[in-house]
């Protein structure tokens, strides 16, 4: 078993679908798509772009904008300090 593969496991086990549908959909339509986990407290896992793909189908196109905006802002913050601008 892939280690992809066992963290989706993992993820289904610590929560029931629906409630995992429900955060994607709260997470996505607030735009908090950045290091996305499972939301039960005892787990850490993160949640794959392919999991929200097959959860929340209707919802991932959206999701992948704001992951893709999320990090292009993190680079081209991340860029900008390193010309040692201070105005990031």
């Amino acid at each position: 078993m892939t280690n992809q593969a066992h963290d989706a496991d993992v993820i289904l086990n610590c929560m029931v679908h629906s409630c995992i549908e429900g955060f994607l959909e709260s997470k996505i339509s607030e735009a908090q798509v950045s290091n996305l986990q499972c939301p039960a407290p005892s787990c850490e896992s993160p949640i794959a772009a392919k999991m929200i793909k097959e959860l929340v189908p209707q919802l991932y196109e959206r999701y992948d904008s704001f992951a893709l905006d999320s990090a292009l802002a993190q680079a081209s913050a991340l860029y900008v300090l390193s010309l040692g601008c201070s105005g990031a």
